[in-house]
């Protein structure tokens, strides 16, 4: 695992998935960008994983229910 908090054998999969999926309408040159942006997701994953939520972080419900009265 780098110092990113991803590993590297799962950027390589979940690539080898987009590329099995894909590979056919991807330009053979293209396929680095294709890696980076697959790790790019990955690193935007961790660091929002990484954030800490406790329950007071919950948005504020705005739900008004109707009147049984018409």
């Amino acid at each position: 695992m780098s110092d990113s908090g991803i590993d590297g054998r799962e950027v390589e999969a979940r690539f080898e998935m987009v590329k099995a999926l894909y590979g056919p309408l991807i330009d053979p040159g293209d396929l680095g960008t294709v890696r980076n942006r697959v790790e790019t997701a990955m690193r935007s994953v961790a660091a929002l994983d990484a954030v800490e939520l406790d329950l007071v972080a919950e948005p504020f419900s705005v739900f008004v229910p109707e009147s049984s009265e018409g």
